[in-house]
């Protein structure tokens, strides 16, 4: 998503994660140094569970991205 607001990202996730409880946050494998600022921690996804960039601290504009996966079924 390419915008700032919590309630378009982060709240938008969590809004979905809970009427799909058959999905769920996926953390985002981040290894490379360089890419560490952008990993962002949310009290409502969990720690590593989006990235972040925001305009007026990174050299890009402001987006928002989290990973999600469908769990396996029984």
């Amino acid at each position: 998503m390419c915008t700032p607001l919590i309630a378009e990202c982060e709240e938008r996730v969590a809004s979905f994660l809970a009427r799909r409880p058959d999905f769920a946050i996926e953390p985002i494998p981040i290894d490379a140094e360089a890419l560490q600022p952008y990993v962002h921690g949310s009290a409502q996804l969990g720690a590593r569970g989006c990235l972040r960039t925001w305009t007026h601290a990174h050299e890009c504009d402001s987006h928002f991205a989290a990973k999600m996966r469908r769990r396996a079924g029984p």
